[in-house]
């Protein structure tokens, strides 16, 4: 608790805002985007779609889509997948990611590390309209038809203990540069991101306390959040991002004895001087998760060729 204090004196001592990479409400639903070792925090196997559409009805605005697998080969080895795509403006990002996670533990306290490789695909598509200059004759003014790809990297670590947790890690490790003849290109900066939590859990439910940092070292985001399962099925919750948004949350949590299902929808009312051009954000964001098939015990008689089901293994 004490870490976690000192972080967040730290982070609003440091505290400029800007967008960086992409933007999620539900964080957890993409922590593996930049933190690969988060993929450790599952029993069997997992997946997440999320899907945002930031500053609805304002030109050019963020739009968000994301999948991922990931899942537990053994006590100490998980693997991931991910697809993920970012438009803003004319620029458009898709990534596929790799992602693997060791995990190890130091008495009651597990830490894990961990690794992406991307194959990171960026392409330019605006239609430039110029006051004098015809487009093709400024080469300062990229084409229609730029696009690169570029081998991208994410490295993270993620320490559990009991109900407490904290993530630390950093994406685009390599910092690709992106160009074309003519023009001035982009680089993909480094990012890098904090987050922790806690969950208290009680007979009513659980109530979990969250915080996301990230930053470029140039300017800095925070998100505070909140997040309460009522009975263990009903899913309530407040997120707020400094000078940006204020995100009420709704969703359901259904478990049975294969897994669980978890959606939820976030709407972020704009706080910033966006909110007089846009109709805020909606994000959506599913999660999936199996645990191992259990095995039935089933009983024949030979006589009447009858079935008796005894249900999970040593239980009626």
């Amino acid at each position: 608790m004490r870490t976690l204090l000192i972080f967040i004196s730290i982070a609003l001592g440091c505290l400029t805002y800007a967008q960086q990479d992409i933007q999620l409400t539900n964080f957890e639903s993409g922590e593996a985007i930049f933190n690969p070792a988060t993929i450790s925090n599952t029993k069997f196997i997992c997946g997440n779609i999320a899907g945002r559409n930031q500053w609805s009805q304002f030109g050019g605005n963020p739009n968000t889509a994301l999948i991922n697998i990931y899942g537990k080969l053994d006590n100490h080895n998980f693997v991931g997948f991910q697809i993920l795509t970012d438009a803003i403006g004319f620029q458009n990002s898709n990534f596929i990611k790799l992602s693997y996670a060791y995990k190890f533990y130091l008495q009651k306290t597990s830490i894990s590390i961990g690794l992406n490789a991307n194959v990171f695909h960026s392409k330019w598509g605006g239609n430039f309209i110029t006051p004098d200059t015809p487009q093709s004759l400024d080469d300062a003014i990229p084409d229609n038809t730029f696009s690169a790809t570029k081998f991208d990297m994410d490295a993270g670590i993620y320490i559990k203990n009991g109900p407490l947790y904290m993530g630390l890690s950093t994406s685009h490790l390599n910092q690709s540069n992106f160009s074309q003849p003519g023009i001035i290109g982009f680089q993909s900066k480094r990012h890098y991101f904090i987050h922790a939590g806690w969950e208290e859990r009680r007979s009513w439910g659980s109530i979990e306390p969250k915080i996301l940092a990230k930053s470029d070292v140039a300017s800095t985001q925070l998100d505070f959040q909140i997040q309460s399962q009522l009975n263990y099925k009903y899913i309530v919750g407040l997120n707020y991002r400094i000078s940006d948004a204020i995100s009420p949350m709704i969703g359901v949590n259904l478990t049975n004895g294969i897994g669980s299902f978890k959606f939820i929808y976030a709407y972020d009312i704009t706080t910033s001087k966006l909110r007089n051009y846009s109709k805020g954000t909606h994000e959506l964001t599913l999660n999936i998760c199996f645990s191992k098939t259990i095995n039935r015990e089933r009983y024949t008689n030979p006589r009447n060729l009858g079935n008796y089901d005894f249900g999970p293994r040593g239980k009626w």
